[in-house]
């Protein structure tokens, strides 16, 4: 087993996993300004990038051995910062499935973070891995979802259409609108393992 790499308070900030974090963080209100100033491919763009970081910031800290609390936290406000952003971007332009989505992940991420202060307790690790593949998924889900949804949105027009014509981009969207229907679906899943796993037994 490898052993803990301890880290000066300096150090710690300045890790390639941190570094990522942190420009996951700036992107978002790149991708916003990008969104909002009618450049929905370069939004796209920036999102697809920032979702990488996302999956190599967790990555790079287990495989080179530098996670820290500091780091975990930022992580998780980074990855629901960003999708708060998208679902805010693309509910006007998507419907009220994409906004019910979006309400219903904010609601559950509230809940889960109140959660994590008690899970902990919890001493089953069957049950922590269950709600870590389940989590893991939602979120996985979630991101192709929401991008196949900014994808799928055209340049806003002078009549007002701000979705783009074309068969392909209508299949884009249905097949975003299931991923985001299912990570929401999956995220309910693992907020109830999650819930059961911090109660009291």
């Amino acid at each position: 087993m490898r052993a803990a790499r301890l880290y000066s308070p300096r150090s710690e900030l300045t890790t390639l996993p941190m570094l990522l974090t942190y420009a996951r963080l700036g992107s978002i209100p790149v991708f916003a300004g990008c969104y909002l100033g009618a450049a929905p491919g370069a939004a796209c763009a920036v999102f697809a990038a920032a979702a990488v970081t996302d999956a190599l910031d967790g990555y790079l800290a287990r495989r080179l051995n530098q996670q820290t609390a500091l780091g975990a936290t930022l992580d998780h406000v980074a990855d629901k910062a960003l999708v708060t952003a998208a679902f805010v971007c693309l509910g006007s332009a998507h419907g009220p499935v994409v906004q019910a989505c979006g309400v219903l992940t904010v609601v559950r991420e509230f809940a889960v973070s109140g959660l994590r202060e008690l899970a902990p307790r919890a001493s089953s690790g069957e049950s922590t891995a269950a709600v870590d593949y389940a989590g893991k998924s939602k979120a996985a889900a979630q991101m192709l979802g929401l991008g196949c949804l900014l994808g799928s949105t055209g340049s806003q027009s002078d009549e007002g259409e701000e979705r783009a014509s074309g068969p392909w981009r209508a299949q884009l969207e249905r097949c975003g609108l299931g991923l985001v229907v299912l990570s929401t679906g999956l995220g309910a899943v693992s907020g109830v393992r999650y819930a059961v796993r911090a109660l009291p037994r």
